[in-house]
């Protein structure tokens, strides 16, 4: 019996020496990117993630998911307990609204700024307790500045895209099936009776890859009467990259304005 415990112990000995898949170790993750990473806040330009979920797989298996909100402890930087073993990790920081997961794809109803991120990943007994992670932006956009003198009477904008994204597979990273995306944006009051003042954005998806669509603006009052439009063709769009209009709903000239975003790649600029 002695001799026999004895080999037992000695067995387990060896085991602790090469992990066994059963094992498991505590990781913290560090998000970073083009966001900037603090404590109690993950944010871009400014402006707070609403959603960050991780995709925990061994092979083709999950085995694992978290989905952190800013209410969340470790809001950003989610702690995980993994298997000894191989893992794929895939990231995804978001403030779209109301997204739901269905399969591998996530769907914003409105999205906007977000983020993802493949991870490969080595745990056991003499890997580290913390993974850095630098997610990359997969988000477009489109921000047009209007000449006009805003009316009083100017009540909401309509933006318009014939083709646009608002879903991701989380484990390519790319996007879903199009649709027609049609955005109403109402006016504040601080901007009517101003001139060149009034800008407006619309967030989506996109592919790495130059892709076009025409865009259509209509400006309507107070009682819902069409009082300006404007349709602009052939709009490049492209990830990581603000596609940037100027122009008018009630007139023409030919001014044009360029703006360039510091984080995002150069802006493509055009007028109408």
């Amino acid at each position: 019996m002695t001799v026999l415990a004895f080999s037992m112990l000695a067995s387990c000995s060896s085991v602790d020496e090469q992990p066994t898949a059963n094992e498991f170790k505590r990781v913290k993750i560090a998000v970073g990117g083009d966001m900037d990473f603090a404590t109690t806040r993950l944010a871009a330009n400014d402006k707070e993630m609403t959603d960050l979920w991780v995709f925990d797989y061994i092979g083709n298996e999950l085995m694992q998911t978290v989905h952190q909100t800013p209410s969340d402890e470790h809001w950003g930087s989610p702690e995980m307990m993994l298997a000894y073993g191989e893992h794929t990790l895939y990231f995804v920081a978001s403030r779209g609204t109301q997204p739901v997961l269905t399969g591998t794809t996530i769907k914003w109803d409105g999205p906007s700024d977000t983020f993802w991120y493949e991870k490969a990943a080595m745990v056991g007994k003499d890997s580290p307790t913390s993974i850095s992670v630098t997610l990359q932006r997969v988000s477009t956009r489109l921000r047009v500045k209007l000449n006009d003198l805003i009316p009083d009477e100017m009540a909401s904008v309509t933006i318009t895209a014939a083709t646009w994204y608002n879903s991701i597979d989380y484990k390519t990273g790319t996007t879903g099936k199009e649709y027609a995306e049609s955005r109403n944006i109402s006016i504040p009051t601080e901007y009517k009776g101003t001139s060149g003042q009034l800008t407006m954005s619309l967030f989506g998806l996109s592919d790495s890859g130059e892709w076009i669509t025409d865009v259509t603006l209509t400006a309507k009052d107070t009682n819902g009467k069409v009082i300006g439009t404007a349709t602009i063709e052939d709009v490049p769009f492209d990830r990581n990259r603000t596609s940037d209009y100027t122009g008018y709903l009630f007139g023409k000239d030919n001014t044009v304005d360029v703006s360039l975003d510091d984080a995002w790649q150069e802006s493509y600029t055009d007028k109408w």
